[in-house]
Formats: C-alpha cells, structure tokens, sequence
C-alpha cells in the first residue's frame, strides 16, 4: 500500500475476505505485488476445496511469487513458539501456523513490511511485538482515499464481508469510519 513502509504481506484471513465478496479488485488497485508466504497459500488451497472464490485468487498473477520461510531449526524452533503464544497446541500443529510464520518474517528477514490481517489477536500480538499492522477496515479506507472504491461501497464491502459471509471481520458503526 502507498504510505506502507515496506511490502505488504497478506495473512490467508484478508484475502479469504476479500475474495469472498469478489472484490479482489480492491486489493489489486492498491498493491502492486501482494506478498504471501508458503504457508498462507497452503491455507488458502485447503480452504479452496469449499470456497470457490479462494482458487480465483490462487490463480491471480497479481499475487507475488510465495515467499519461501526455510528455516534452520533455530528459526522454526522460534516460529513455533510464537504460534503456540497465540494459542497454536501440539495437537493442532497448523493453527496460527501462518500468523506465527508472518509475524516471524517480518521480525526477522521483511523488516519494514506491514502485515495485513483480520485476525484480531494475531493483530494484537504482531502490534504488541512493534510491528506495523492494518486490517481491512484500513485497506478499504485506503482504497476510498485513492479512488479505488467509492463511499459507501467501501463500507458495504466490509458489512458485506461479515453479514454475507460470516467472516468476523471488524465492522465500524457508520461508513464515515471508513470513508
């Protein structure tokens, strides 16, 4: 995103969102090259098998070639000691493996790149780690300050996200929030 110190990586839960209510446009209109790591394509290719709208975005070209995290065992052993600190258990070795491995590389290797979640507590821990953190809410403010979408439809986008979809995502009280 423009203003974004360093590149954008997108958690699997921000792009679930916005393909979800066909409005990948919006995130195309703001990042030039989304970055994602291994890890967040995994997630998305399992998610696709019940979600359609999820292999439209695995075969966008605007996605960024997957970041590969190939970590010694020092680095995973770190890894997963932040996905466990997020909840993450020995008996469910994927939960928080993304948000765990994003907030990882931007710690360590993507210093200066912005992680863009909608999952609340990975965003509360990658802000209480200094990292710097937007959520859709942020992205469609964005993209209403540059003309990508209109107002109210920015905010529609998100209501639509949650209402239509289920999707958990922070909503405002009214559009001015976003727009």
């Amino acid at each position: 995103m423009s203003g974004a110190p360093g590149p954008v990586f997108l958690d699997a839960c921000t792009l679930w969102n916005f393909a979800v209510v066909d409005r990948l446009d919006i995130l195309f209109g703001l990042f030039e090259a989304a970055c994602v790591t291994e890890t967040v394509v995994m997630e998305l290719r399992r998610g696709a098998r019940d979600e359609p709208a999820l292999a439209r975005a695995l075969a966008t070209r605007w996605l960024a070639r997957p970041v590969e995290v190939c970590a010694s065992p020092t680095e995973i052993a770190e890894i997963e000691l932040v996905r466990r600190a997020m909840g993450g258990s020995p008996g469910r070795p994927l939960r928080h493996l993304g948000e765990a491995e994003l907030i990882w590389l931007l710690e360590n290797r993507e210093i200066g790149a912005t992680l863009a979640t909608d999952d609340r507590p990975a965003a509360a821990f990658a802000r209480r780690r200094g990292l710097a953190v937007i959520d859709s809410v942020d992205i469609l403010g964005a993209a209403f300050r540059r003309g990508v979408a209109a107002c109210p439809e920015a905010y529609e986008v998100l209501v639509a996200m949650r209402a239509d979809h289920g999707r958990g995502v922070l909503v405002p009280d009214d559009h001015s929030a976003v727009c």
